[in-house]
């Protein structure tokens, strides 16, 4: 699966913000397509107001970020054949097993290299599919 922002994605953004939060900021362009990793839905959030469905996407400086599938039009919707779909809470999530794995985001934001190992394989399954 691969998505580009809309035209109005800032706006969207805008519009999602939660009113006691600061609005999100993303380092994404225009234009540019991004790889899905992975897509979520939350029917209630601390960030956003309202229910939302999340793509995992790597941004502009190399961060796999989760981003409301709202500020982007989908370029390629075929899905990748590593998600896997399971229940967590009340959220629905459609993510390669890799991701699954208790800690996996925090792991890969301090930069452990199990987390960075994984990433990247999961990276090279999808780029091949």
């Amino acid at each position: 699966m691969r998505v580009k922002l809309n035209d109005g994605w800032r706006n969207v953004l805008a519009e999602l913000a939660h009113k006691n939060r600061k609005q999100m900021t993303f380092f994404l362009s225009s234009k540019k397509e991004y790889v899905v990793y992975g897509l979520s839905w939350h029917p209630d959030s601390e960030i956003y107001p309202r229910p939302v469905t999340l793509c995992e996407v790597v941004d502009d400086e190399g961060n796999l970020v989760s981003v409301p599938i709202d500020v982007f039009e989908i370029v390629d919707s075929n899905i990748s054949s590593t998600w896997q779909v399971e229940r967590n809470a009340n959220s629905v999530l459609m993510w390669p097993r890799e991701f699954l794995e208790k800690f996996f985001f925090d792991d890969l934001s301090e930069g452990k290299s199990g987390a960075l190992a994984a990433f990247e394989h999961v990276r090279d399954l999808i780029g091949r599919d």
